[in-house]
């Protein structure tokens, strides 16, 4: 949670701050299949729970991030 002086400071501005997280998960032991979660939470202008951006799918990691556009 930010302290008050936090929320002074950001008070009145546009300023957004958000974490992104891209990680694989295996979808079972025998095959190779993954899906790759684009997770999202904002930190600014008020903290907010991990949010779904987007899901890939494949059997191995993606080799572009411009495959995510």
């Amino acid at each position: 949670m930010l302290e008050s002086s936090q929320y002074e400071r950001v008070e009145g501005s546009n300023m957004v701050s958000m974490q992104i997280n891209i990680d694989g998960i295996p979808l079972f032991k025998s095959t190779g299949g993954q899906f790759w979660p684009i997770l999202g939470k904002l930190a600014l202008p008020f903290p907010s729970e991990p949010f779904v951006i987007g899901i890939s799918s494949g059997v191995n990691k993606p080799g572009n991030l411009n495959f995510f556009d």
